[in-house]
């Protein structure tokens, strides 16, 4: 993928912009897994349903339980920025609740 295009994907992911990530996504860009999984674990820190319901309409096969190099998932990366309509939304869409990070702390 264009290092402009990645960077233009991840400010829309952070700043919740949602119709820009729509856009972008839209352009048939070649994302690969890993991509795919830092995009959603953004969105849910991040705040936005909007942003984590986009990314699942382009790439509706994502595993939402994907770890990063840490063992965090999206449901950690929420839960620890308080946002509990993020951390509802990835539980009906199958996070595990009960899941720990590499350091041992649960979600």
């Amino acid at each position: 993928m264009n290092e402009a295009i990645r960077w233009q994907l991840i400010n829309a992911t952070l700043n919740g912009d949602s119709h820009r990530l729509r856009v972008l996504l839209s352009k048939r860009v070649r994302i690969d897994i890993l991509q795919a999984f830092q995009l959603f674990h953004l969105a849910a820190a991040s705040g936005s349903v909007d942003n984590l319901k986009t990314i699942l309409a382009f790439m509706p096969t994502i595993n939402v339980n994907s770890r990063d190099d840490v063992g965090c998932t999206a449901l950690h990366k929420a839960a620890s920025a308080g946002h509990r309509e993020i951390i509802h939304f990835l539980i009906y869409h199958g996070a595990q609740v009960d899941t720990q990070e590499y350091l041992f702390k649960s979600s």
